[in-house]
């Protein structure tokens, strides 16, 4: 099973922890404008510091069966 990654827009207030604590080379996210987006998700460790860290709990980490 692998894991998806996804950010909601509405919840993502800016404050740039995903990118500062991403471990993954490149990083999974960048900054566009005020809110975080998903560049990289193929890069994603699931090491969950950007799950665990979000103050507005705006990304998310689920499991896909495919």
């Amino acid at each position: 099973m692998l894991e998806h990654i996804t950010i909601s827009e509405e919840d993502c207030i800016g404050c740039e922890l995903c990118v500062s604590l991403c471990p993954a080379s490149p990083c999974v996210f960048e900054m566009e404008d005020i809110t975080a987006k998903i560049i990289h998700p193929e890069a994603c460790e699931e090491c969950m510091l950007c799950v665990e860290n979000c103050p507005t709990n705006a990304i998310t980490l689920s499991r896909s069966d495919d």
